[in-house]
């Protein structure tokens, strides 16, 4: 996986809602400094899981979000690209995806890299 960059989270069956939800974990300290960001989810095993809208916060603050209607399954990934240009070393960085589908059995990582 190292083609996708850095590892930031892994989802599990219990993180996701099943159906229609979101789900949201913490990304400080893996995107450092403001940029363009590749963010890359990776089905690694289980039931497909359809992401939609990304939202990336600073503390409750609404920095970037991007849309997007694509599945990840069967090894295949969805990839978001977003701009951040509010960094500030020391707050909370969060991502927080809308997803939907069967949760009971979806697995897999997501990745950041930096663009430029």
């Amino acid at each position: 996986y190292k083609q996708y960059g850095e590892f930031v989270a892994e989802w599990k069956p219990n993180m996701l809602a099943e159906g229609k939800g979101t789900w949201r974990f913490e990304s400080t300290g893996k995107m450092v400094g403001n940029g363009t960001y590749q963010l890359t989810f990776v089905c690694t095993r289980g039931a497909a899981l359809s992401l939609g809208k990304l939202t990336q916060y600073k503390r409750d603050e609404v920095l970037a979000q991007v849309m997007s209607d694509a599945v990840a399954e069967g090894g295949a990934v969805v990839t978001y690209t977003i701009e951040q240009s509010a960094f500030e070393a020391g707050l909370p960085f969060f991502i927080e995806v809308e997803t939907n589908g069967n949760a009971s059995g979806s697995y897999g990582y997501v990745f950041v890299k930096k663009l430029k």
